[in-house]
């Protein structure tokens, strides 16, 4: 019955049914054989008692012994032995140095012992998922990784940030900065170097980021490998934005003919595409398995029309292959496309009115009756295509 109990109400523990049990007592501890089986005997007013809770939720003599038996075919179910988790513990214990009670949630002596022998299925499983990040961290070589998942695990200290979050930024700004970290440590690094201090306070984490970046804005001359990575990082996502926006206005402005050619498959032919294992996708629904919106995918398809229309089924709407689609989302050079067309669609959006095109124009966009009006090609000039820019775009691109 406490285990059924238990079950069924996740916010109760052991500890709190033996402090119920045992409310004339002044407890110090608890004494878990009364739950593992280790005492042979329990009294009866106890067993009394149990079964008063689950009769007063409305539960009959009969209904516990039912639930009984359907607890015992679950937990034979859901638990785990606990020697298959032993060796995961142990691993964890040594590349991690936490306490196997903070993985196992029970004090890991009653498992050494004998008292408990199996683990939820739940607790076994966070444990392998455990495991294989801690070993994903150790192969990286990167402390910070590694100490990020045991702070997880016992939880952070409030106002405080771990060490090895700003121990790159503090080697460069010694390098670089000809800085000493005493001022920003407050103390001697030694006692970081040698792990005995593993957090600072969080104020003198961010001074020494910002100390950071003021160098790295005074002396633009040093080389971006040279950066700690986490402003390596920035600098890097910056000036990947800055290169794609920079090709979106080339795609946009140049036609060589690669757009048509990635978005028409290299052979068509309607027993492959439409056979019944794949199926069709209706067209409305393709906007989003491409991960584009309605207006962007819209303006795709009156552009290329002929290309939709002749691989594309009409029935009462439009559908595409699904292989067709899967295979277009995969393919390198996509993603490109897919950014060329979000920018017009956003300034199409943005203006509330058609984009301006060169004849033949592309309609205002409408994904079924694109494919059934538009014929041939279309072509955006340079300078109507810079109009549809964001003008941070165009900045970065003069």
């Amino acid at each position: 019955m406490v285990r059924l109990w238990l079950y069924l109400n996740d916010d109760v523990t052991e500890a709190d049914l033996y402090r119920e049990f045992h409310q004339d007592k002044q407890l110090k501890k608890v004494d878990y054989r009364l739950f593992s089986g280790a005492n042979k005997t329990i009294d009866n007013s106890l067993e009394r008692v149990m079964e008063q809770k689950f009769i007063n939720q409305g539960f009959g003599q009969q209904d516990i012994k039912e639930l009984i038996k359907e607890l015992v075919l679950i937990e034979s179910e859901e638990r785990v032995s606990y020697h298959k988790i032993k060796p995961i513990v142990g691993y964890l214990q040594k590349k991690l140095d936490v306490n196997p009670t903070r993985i196992l949630n029970q004090r890991s002596i009653r498992y050494e012992n004998g008292e408990l022998k199996t683990v939820s299925r739940k607790v076994f499983d966070d444990a392998l998922e455990l495991k294989k990040r801690t070993e994903s961290a150790l192969n990286s070589g990167s402390r910070f990784r590694v100490e990020r998942i045991r702070e997880e695990i016992y939880g952070k200290r409030k106002g405080f940030t771990l060490y090895s979050e700003v121990e790159s930024e503090l080697e460069f700004l010694q390098m670089y900065g000809k800085k000493g970290v005493r001022k920003f440590l407050g103390r001697s690094i030694s006692y970081y170097k040698k792990s005995k201090l593993k957090r600072i306070a969080s104020w003198r984490a961010l001074a020494i980021k910002d100390a950071c970046n003021d160098l790295i804005d005074n002396k633009p001359e040093i080389a971006l490998r040279s950066l700690p990575k986490s402003q390596a990082d920035v600098r890097i996502k910056k000036l990947l934005s800055a290169l794609t926006s920079h090709s979106i206005v080339r795609a946009i402005r140049e036609d060589d003919g690669t757009e048509k050619r990635l978005l028409a498959p290299l052979y068509y032919d309607k027993k492959d595409f439409e056979i019944e294992k794949y199926g069709l996708i209706s067209m409305d629904k393709t906007a989003y398995f491409l991960g584009m919106s309605k207006m962007a995918f819209d303006l795709l398809v009156a552009v290329h029309s002929e290309i939709f229309r002749r691989i594309g089924t009409y029935n009462k709407q439009w559908y595409l292959p699904y292989l067709y689609v899967c295979r277009l989302k995969e393919k390198k050079g996509f993603n490109l496309i897919k950014g060329k067309y979000e920018v017009l669609a956003k300034n199409h959006e943005t203006s509330h009115r058609p984009v301006k095109h060169t004849e033949p124009c592309i309609p205002t966009p409408q994904t079924n009756d694109s494919l059934q009006k538009t014929d041939g090609k279309q072509k955006v000039t340079m300078e109507n295509a810079m109009s549809c820019l964001p003008p941070e775009v165009c900045c970065n691109l003069h």
